[in-house]
């Protein structure tokens, strides 16, 4: 066999890494010096003459052998002649052959009339950067050319518009000329680049930016390519001072790569506005499996195309998430003229959320392909099923048919991809909202709006709408109604067709408060809903104290701005909480024998049942720490959420972790100094301390891991591998091993609440003697108006245990029931009969004869 050839370009003309000469779909290649009189091409069958020695790098058919070539320079890669023995005819079939140079943070770019998929910069504020181009096709370099575009809005637009917006410049790179071509303040100045773009290897390029001033050049070359301004005046460009957030790439068949996706862990975000897929990227290959994990959110459809190759159209395979009628279709094709083959359709609701991120995971083995869904509840199958056309494909590629869609892959979105809340100014209380100041800005048919500042492609009264101008530019390009018609929100958006282009308003369908339906702040003091039934089924009295209020001796007259609705008249009969009750909303009822009762509203994002809310030392109160939460890995650690359970109490968190026995201690407090740092105490004397501003959140659970090991610590958030925290004892022998780990919130009286996954116990040693430990008592069921009537606990110990049952704990009034194991006797406080539905549970442990309780429990319903 020959020595290896290195392909000196994508197309493979002179081929690469010969060794592998594999077809996609494993068959035996025949010879080249045969002619061909029956091959099956494009579902038609045509005669192929033998090719000139001069087509092969071998020079000769007979030294060709039975090895991968592309003499007619298919854009598609090294290929050869199979046959296909239960039909008995020749085919053509591209080859396996990996590239020689396969560079991180690569990706392949088409040309198209509009950039439809965005890259975002990650939240960073750049000012310089480095890419590399190479062309894919060595029989095209004299006519290559790659794009680049940065913007500071992702939308569907030519060069030329997006210069006409003020949003972005695009940067025209050739092997003829290379320019500022739009987003210049001057008239453009080609300068001559022969020899620019290459086959055979990246040509490194340099970008710099700064106070309007752009230089483009080529690494290592001490001149320039070319220095220009930026036209900025009175656009958006002006306001982002030098800020872009997005870029684009096309070109004639270009593979690029931005070495800069390496600078961080944070996971790349691609947002794609049309329906053409513009850029691609290899599936990834572990062993002989080839697969892809996508995370996408999509105001409308959302799609995945996979391909032998970016330059080959056929065979493929597609998916189509929330298509025509809202259905889920997946299919393929084997060649232009066959027809598209449906594999499985399927109405699936919510399957794309524009508000929620979603996970999909494909995978290909040999002829089998396997699509699964992630649900709370673990993976979800979407399809498993065989074809011989899913052994060739080797790339894929994303869209948007109309439609606004962002994505990742292979990694976890990042925290400034999230989506906002649903809370103010992120969503609206009334379905016509005048004041809407939220950052919408997708219409109600799932089209990008265009920016206010556009005024070139924007009718020319937009500039009048706004009665401060300033607001045109800050608005950038979110829904409003400038001119407060209360006939709803909107913007103006792009509608492109076969003929035409138009420019046209389109109503924005902006989201509900979610504090209409559900309470975002753990005390509920947010919800504004206009329930006024109790967990127990009793009706609300109002909150103003009258002559018809059913129990006026009781009943507190709160100041008006403790209400949500600003005042009591307006909160009326409504679930409220004036008081920051940790039990959530509640209410006096019209029930003369019940003062006060908690109602059915339940956390927006969290199952109750998961939740636990401390506050005060909780010391007394130790988990065994498990052996996962030592692990290292994205799997390692204990996985919990925080929360700021009264949005008015603003606290942090304490973690301490003790040693088996001795009085060795490792305090770790997230939120100290007001929530903006992160601290650890080694036996009361800080050695660590980090500043990350705002990590709890009041509206939102923020969702963290935890590890723990002998002499180190560290903190991070879910999916980011790197941690935000990290500390290492200097002498690991002198450090303790952790066995013990107590969790409460740093400020008496300031409760914290916590989130926990379902499918780890802990284990609790418990000693405090209070009921400052709170266990919400989830009454969710799949059935309505079905109650629970039946609570399980498991617990274990010697001394005496006290378990508290609640409904609102401002009143001071609880169920007990006292477990004494000394006496032998389980007793309940008979003062009070049950006529409430409960909420919270806590448990307490009181010493007897200095004897430490320990005490297991967890929580389970019927």
């Amino acid at each position: 066999m020959a020595a290896p050839i290195p392909r000196e370009s994508q197309v493979g003309y002179a081929h690469a890494c010969i060794t592998n000469n594999k077809p996609l779909l494993d068959r035996a290649c025949l010879k080249w010096d045969k002619e061909r009189k029956k091959v099956l091409l494009r579902g038609n069958y045509t005669k192929y003459g033998r090719f000139g020695a001069g087509k092969f790098p071998d020079q000769s058919l007979s030294q060709a052998k039975t090895y991968c070539r592309n003499p007619d320079g298919d854009s598609g890669g090294p290929w050869c002649f199979v046959k296909n023995e239960e039909q008995g005819f020749v085919e053509r079939e591209y080859c396996d052959i990996p590239f020689c140079y396969d560079p991180e943070c690569s990706g392949f770019a088409k040309n198209h009339d509009t950039y439809t998929h965005y890259i975002d910069f990650n939240g960073s504020v750049l000012t310089d950067i480095k890419f590399g181009l190479k062309l894919w096709n060595s029989d095209r370099v004299n006519e290559g050319s790659a794009r680049l575009v940065l913007s500071v809005l992702a939308l569907p637009l030519a060069g030329q518009e997006i210069d006409d917006l003020g949003i972005g410049i695009e940067i025209f790179i050739s092997n003829n000329q290379s320019a500022l071509r739009f987003g210049n303040k001057d008239r453009p100045e080609y300068e001559p680049t022969p020899g620019l773009l290459t086959s055979t290897n990246f040509t490194t390029f340099t970008l710099n930016w700064d106070r309007g001033f752009i230089t483009f050049g080529v690494e290592g070359r001490v001149k320039p390519i070319f220095l220009a301004e930026i036209r900025t005046k009175n656009t958006l460009l002006e306001a982002q001072k030098d800020r872009f957030d997005f870029y684009a790439v096309q070109g004639t068949d270009v593979i690029w790569t931005f070495p800069f996706c390496l600078d961080d862990d944070e996971c790349d975000v691609h947002t794609t506005v049309g329906g053409e897929f513009q850029q691609f990227w290899p599936l990834r290959q572990k062993d002989i499996v080839f697969d892809l994990y996508v995370h996408v959110r999509a105001f409308g459809n959302a799609a995945i195309l996979a391909t032998p190759s970016p330059t080959v159209d056929f065979p493929y395979f597609k998916i189509v998430f929330n298509g025509p009628h809202g259905n889920t279709r997946m299919t393929i094709r084997e060649h232009q003229g066959a027809s598209e083959l449906v594999l499985k359709e399927l109405q699936l609701d919510d399957v794309v959320d524009y508000w929620a991120w979603h996970e999909f995971s494909i995978s290909i083995f040999a002829n089998s392909l396997q699509i699964y869904m992630k649900k709370p509840i673990g993976m979800h199958s979407l399809l498993e099923t065989t074809d011989e056309v899913f052994r060739q494909l080797r790339w894929f590629s994303v869209g948007s048919e109309n439609s606004v869609a962002h994505w990742s892959f292979y990694c976890e979105p990042p925290r400034f991809a999230q989506p906002p809340a649903a809370m103010l100014p992120d969503c609206a209380i009334n379905t016509n909202e005048p004041d809407y100041s939220g950052t919408q800005d997708v219409t109600s048919l799932g089209l990008p709006c265009l920016p206010w500042s556009g005024r070139k492609m924007l009718p020319d009264d937009v500039a009048t709408m706004f009665k401060n101008r300033s607001l045109i530019v800050t608005s950038k390009n979110y829904c409003r109604d400038p001119e407060a018609r209360g006939e709803g929100t909107f913007c103006y958006a792009l509608s492109r067709n076969l003929k035409q282009t138009i420019v046209e308003k389109q109503f924005c369908h902006l989201r509900k408060c979610k504090s209409q339906l559900c309470k975002m702040a753990g005390t509920g003091n947010d919800f504004i809903g206009h329930l006024s039934t109790t967990r127990s089924g009793r009706t609300c009295d109002n909150w103003d104290v009258s002559s018809r209020s059913v129990h006026p001796q009781y009943m507190y007259t709160f100041n008006d701005s403790y209400f949500a609705d600003i005042d009591a008249s307006s909160a009326r009969n409504f679930c409220r909480n004036p008081n920051r009750d940790v039990s959530g909303s509640w209410c006096y009822t019209k029930d003369p024998d019940v003062v006060q009762d908690v109602c059915p509203i339940t956390d927006c994002d969290r199952p109750e049942e998961l939740i636990i809310i401390v506050s005060t030392n909780q010391n007394g109160r130790r988990l065994f720490i498990l052996p996962q939460w030592k692990e290292e890995g994205l799997s390692g650690g204990l996985r919990f959420g925080l929360k700021e359970w009264n949005p008015d109490l603003l606290s942090g968190v304490v973690f301490a972790i003790y040693p088996l026995g001795g009085s060795e201690e490792l305090v770790l407090v997230v939120g100290a100094a007001l929530n903006e740092k992160v601290e650890l105490h080694l036996n009361g004397a800080l050695v660590e301390s980090k500043t990350y501003p705002h990590l709890i959140s009041a509206g939102v659970w923020t969702d963290f891991w935890l590890q723990i090991r002998r002499g180190e610590v560290m903190l991070g958030f879910k999916g980011v591998p790197t941690p935000l925290f990290e500390w290492k004892h200097p002498d690991v022998a002198q450090a303790f091993d952790p066995v013990f780990l107590a969790y409460h919130s740093l400020f008496n009286e300031m409760p914290i609440g916590f989130f926990f996954q379902k499918d780890e116990c802990q284990t609790e040693n418990t000693t405090d003697n209070n009921f400052l430990k709170f266990l919400p008592i989830g009454l969710y069921s799949e059935a309505e108006n079905e109650l629970h009537t039946n609570l399980s606990l498991k617990m274990r110990g010697t001394g005496q245990i006290w378990v508290s049952l609640m409904w609102v704990t401002n009143n001071l009034n609880s169920y007990q029931i006292k477990i004494d194991s000394v006496l032998g006797k389980c007793q309940a406080d008979k003062r009070l009969s049950i006529r409430h539905v409960l909420s919270l549970l806590s448990i307490a442990a009181i010493r007897t004869n200095q004897i430490s309780l320990p005490v297991c429990y967890y929580r389970t319903y019927r």
